[in-house]
């Protein structure tokens, strides 16, 4: 796998961690392991790192992640959080901050002398992730994707140990992207015709401050409308589209009429669709350029090759993804 970050580029990095046998990484032989998650990212991870364990699995599953492991298992039972640890000696979960589901599991776990992992998906907002009623809960263990999460959560958590695994998940979406735009029988376009914004909710804490007293995404979408005609004479844009082929794709955890009224407010001539696709792949294989805030599909959609901007305005704190190879709408004149 080539990726597109300066800090991924170098293989040796990537050959030991490649050939993990995941039987020997849990070194210990384990009878049963736990897992609870509710946010997609680190649940896409921990699915696919699970399908290579060699022994039961008891599940906790909410939110958007039950949909994500039942693709893999429509047989699956999902249990409580108290049931789904008995008998477990290894309890791997997610983190997420719009949820304590899965930092009070990790709470339980360690309550109960369980051996406790937590999957950091993402690049930002990392300590957050760990608070639970005020209280800082963290694992014995961080399992991470790459080099540079890993970097930061060292950093953060210099107490705790801090393992990388393979990005199985990265693997198995850019492989789908290449087949889905084999179907679609198309190549990227640049400059570009086909426009992807890959929507996410804010962090309220994270808000910053708007001109228009309303949410940071809508902020950012207002601020992406404002500068098309500077993506066009960038030439990152057909200047020559009389209409922008532009595709929403909307968070797991969002719906539609969030953005229905504003952005009929906001240009109500505009033609737009929303993704129909239950698969972020099939909207990477669509698009020629990929237009987000800080969400992981963004950097999903670098790692696929396809030029990623961050649409956060320059009135904002800098954008926290520190991948070098994305593009920062702010900084481009």
């Amino acid at each position: 796998m080539t990726f597109l970050n300066d800090k991924l580029t170098d293989n040796s990095k990537f050959e030991g961690i490649q050939k993990i046998n995941f039987n020997k990484f849990l070194k210990k032989d384990y009878k049963q392991i736990s897992i609870c998650a509710f946010d997609a990212g680190a649940a896409a991870h921990i699915s696919e790192w699970s399908n290579n364990f060699n022994c039961p699995i008891k599940y906790s599953l909410g939110g958007p992640a039950l949909k994500i492991f039942r693709k893999e298992n429509k047989d699956l039972i999902n249990y409580n959080i108290q049931e789904s640890l008995k008998g477990s000696k290894l309890h791997i979960a997610g983190t997420a901050w719009s949820s304590d589901y899965e930092i009070s599991s990790i709470k339980l776990a360690k309550e109960h002398s369980i051996y406790t992992i937590s999957v950091l998906d993402h690049w930002v907002s990392y300590k957050q992730r760990f608070i639970y009623k005020g209280e800082i809960i963290l694992p014995d263990e961080i399992w991470v994707s790459d080099v540079i999460a890993k970097d930061i959560a060292s950093k953060e958590f210099p107490t705790v140990k801090i393992s990388v695994l393979p990005n199985l998940w990265m693997h198995k979406l850019i492989a789908k992207v290449k087949n889905s735009s084999l179907k679609l029988n198309r190549e990227k376009n640049k400059p570009a015709l086909n426009l992807l914004y890959l929507l996410e909710p804010i962090r309220s804490s994270k808000q910053w401050k708007t001109k228009y007293s309303d949410l940071s995404e809508f902020d950012a979408l207002r601020y992406f409308f404002d500068r098309i005609s500077i993506l066009k004479k960038l030439n990152y844009i057909d200047q020559n589209q009389s209409k922008l082929n532009l595709r929403f794709r909307l968070h797991p955890s969002e719906k539609i009429e969030k953005y229905k009224n504003f952005l009929f407010e906001l240009h109500p001539n505009i033609e737009y669709e929303i993704s129909s696709s239950q698969f972020l792949e099939d909207d990477l294989a669509w698009c020629d350029i990929a237009f987000g805030i800080e969400t992981q599909a963004l950097i999903c959609s670098l790692e696929c090759g396809i030029i990623s901007i961050s649409t956060k305005p320059k009135w904002a704190e800098e954008c926290c993804l520190p991948h070098e190879k994305l593009l920062h709408l702010s900084k481009l004149i």
